[in-house]
């Protein structure tokens, strides 16, 4: 296992210059590029998405690299696991606030979930966790929506109430 580095946030404008450093040409270009180099390169590159997933004018950017990148299966190796995980809890918690996108930040979660079979069992957790609250958030935007409610406010009051409430209403063979 790879020693741990703590690293301290960076703050928006830092968070810029760490995502476009390798390539802001071509979206993937940066993640690509670590990816066919080191094991290092690939997980200081994760850490630079996950800081600029933080971030408003930096999420399109990052979460569509991080979801290109995802597309490939080596993005699930375990040695990049723990920095992939890092990015998919920023995804988590800032997808549904103002000037992110929940639709995208669904997305990439939901191909992670496809692979969660490759993740330990605490991050494939997590993961479905993650998954199914922005589904249901999804889900509460697109019946507001439908019903003419669009001023309706997306954000959760409680996310351990909305999994209680999926876990009611998924079938026995969904649920883990």
């Amino acid at each position: 296992m790879l020693p741990t580095v703590k690293r301290e946030p960076l703050d928006e404008d830092t968070a810029g210059a760490c995502y476009h450093q390798l390539g802001s040409s071509d979206v993937t270009a940066g993640i690509w590029f670590a990816m066919g180099g080191d094991i290092h390169s690939t997980n200081e590159r994760l850490h630079c998405i996950k800081e600029a997933l933080g971030t408003p004018s930096a999420f399109q950017g990052a979460a569509r690299e991080l979801l290109e990148w995802c597309g490939d299966p080596r993005a699930f190796q375990k040695v990049f696991e723990q920095n992939l995980i890092g990015c998919l809890t920023v995804i988590s918690q800032v997808s549904q606030k103002q000037g992110f996108d929940l639709d995208l930040g669904y997305r990439i979660l939901a191909v992670c979930a496809a692979q969660r079979e490759k993740f330990s069992p605490k991050s494939a957790s997590l993961l479905s966790v993650w998954c199914e609250d922005l589904g249901r958030l999804l889900l509460l935007r697109h019946q507001k929506a439908r019903n003419g409610d669009s001023t309706a406010d997306t954000q959760p009051a409680e996310p351990s109430k909305m999994h209680q409430t999926l876990q009611k209403t998924l079938p026995a063979g969904a649920q883990r």
